[in-house]
């Protein structure tokens, strides 16, 4: 609680559901930092990045990816190359490239663009998302 307000409805992914299950608008999405989300670890947050990026993006609810891992969960962690973390990116990444198709109005960081583009092009994707969507990112 802050100043008597309950803070904990974006704590863990029954709260992100619940709250855009509440807010039921195609103007409101998820800001999904997977760095942030595997600081808290599975116990806290309550589900694996790639099942949250399943979830939303089936929805068509994932509207940015920060693509980022960290050395270890909660209490003691520090920001790590991608490859550096205790996570597996790549699980992410093919997360990523399995709900490509329901991405539409995502953007992506610096980088990761070009990279998700490389591996839908490298496993033969072929759909609008990888010409059309991907050349409006990070504008």
């Amino acid at each position: 609680m802050l100043a008597g307000v309950p803070r904990c409805i974006f704590s863990n992914f029954a709260g992100y559901k619940k709250a855009i299950e509440i807010a039921n608008s195609p103007n409101i999405g998820v800001c999904f930092c997977v760095g942030s989300w595997l600081e808290g670890g599975t116990a806290v947050t309550g589900a694996d990045p790639v099942e949250v990026i399943k979830y939303f993006a089936s929805k068509k609810k994932l509207f940015k990816v920060h693509f980022r891992n960290v050395s270890a969960p909660l209490p003691h962690f520090t920001e790590a190359l991608i490859d550096d973390g205790y996570y597996d990116m790549s699980k992410v990444m093919q997360a990523l490239v399995d709900e490509s198709n329901n991405l539409s109005v995502m953007t992506l960081e610096p980088g990761l663009e070009q990279l998700l583009h490389n591996v839908l092009q490298q496993t033969n994707f072929n759909s609008s998302f990888a010409e059309e969507e991907m050349t409006g990112c990070n504008n």
